[in-house]
């Protein structure tokens, strides 16, 4: 094994990388006016959920510890609203009441449009097919490498909703209409360590082209 500037072990042998687990990074949330609503200010009311009377402390830690949380209401009778929809920017300025959205912890790029990979490490939600609640998924699961993918297809599916591609393995894509890949390229709120080897993944993968560049001079 190789130590490498990301602190994590490189298994030469067998082309695996390994990481201690570290504490999981807290995401942040965005305070602002009014019911939560999306970018034309309307309320959204689809994938709502509410918890009834609770401190806004418990309500934050309510939607801290659902990874497809994107925000949560509470206003001055304490009322506690958690949220799942992904088109959530904020308030909508509404006295009495305020929309908490949970700052995006991940980034993600589109790698393959219509496109699956056939080795698939890991299934970790058959009900999950938006792309951002995937990647937070993905960003939290610590045996996940820097891809992962939405399919839209049958529920009972082994690879259907999200799922992630091991860490230091490239993904095998082939064609599928129902189907993209994604490549994390920026996770804050998430396992450090897990962060620092998808960058070192990236790093070996750059390497490897770059060769392959080399003899084909």
């Amino acid at each position: 094994q190789a130590r490498n500037q990301f602190n994590t072990d490189y298994d030469c042998a067998t082309g695996t990388i390994n990481v201690a687990q570290e504490r999981v990074r807290p995401a942040e949330f965005l305070e602002t006016l009014g019911l939560c609503s999306d970018g034309t200010g309307s309320e959204v009311e689809s994938g709502r959920r509410g918890l009834g009377y609770t401190s806004r402390v418990e309500c934050e830690s309510q939607c801290q510890a659902q990874l497809t949380c994107t925000a949560y209401e509470h206003n001055n009778l304490n009322t506690c609203i958690i949220h799942t929809s992904a088109g959530i920017i904020g308030g909508g300025g509404q006295p009495g009441v305020s929309c908490y959205a949970k700052a995006q912890a991940t980034k993600f790029l589109p790698l393959g449009y219509r496109k699956r990979c056939a080795n698939i490490f890991k299934s970790l939600d058959p009900a999950v097919t938006s792309p951002e609640a995937c990647a937070e998924l993905a960003a939290y699961e610590p045996g996940c490498g820097h891809a992962f993918q939405v399919r839209r297809v049958a529920a009972f599916a082994p690879d259907a909703g999200c799922s992630c591609m091991a860490a230091g393995v490239r993904c095998r894509e082939v064609d599928d209409d129902g189907a993209e890949v994604y490549e994390i390229v920026k996770a804050f709120a998430t396992n450090h360590g897990v962060e620092l080897v998808r960058d070192f993944e990236r790093l070996l993968e750059r390497e490897e082209e770059a060769q392959l560049d080399h003899q084909h001079e």
